[in-house]
C-alpha cells in the first residue's frame, strides 16, 4: 500500500520536491498517513485528500484533509 495525498480539484498528486503529478506512478509515498497529513496541511492547495493505494485501484480509498478554521470571537456584552 502507498500513501498518497491528491488535489481533490485537479486530481494531481503530490511528487517529489512537492511537485504535482497528474500521473500516479510519480506520486511521492509518504508511507504512513501521519506524514502525508502534515505534506497535506503545509500545502497551500484548498481541497486535499489522503489516498490508500493499493496494487488493485478498485480497493483504494480516500480521507479528506480537514483545516481548523479559525474560531470568530464573538462579541462581548
Amino acid at each position: 500500500m502507498r500513501v498518497l495525498v491528491r488535489d481533490v480539484g485537479s486530481g494531481r498528486y503530490l511528487g517529489k520536491g512537492e511537485r504535482w503529478t497528474r500521473l500516479i506512478d510519480k506520486a511521492y509515498d509518504f508511507q504512513k498517513s501521519s506524514r502525508a497529513m502534515e505534506a497535506a496541511l503545509r500545502c497551500k492547495r484548498e481541497r486535499l485528500e489522503i489516498v490508500l493505494a493499493f496494487e488493485e485501484h478498485r480497493y483504494d480509498m480516500t480521507l479528506e484533509v480537514k483545516r481548523e478554521r479559525p474560531r470568530r470571537r464573538t462579541p462581548e456584552k
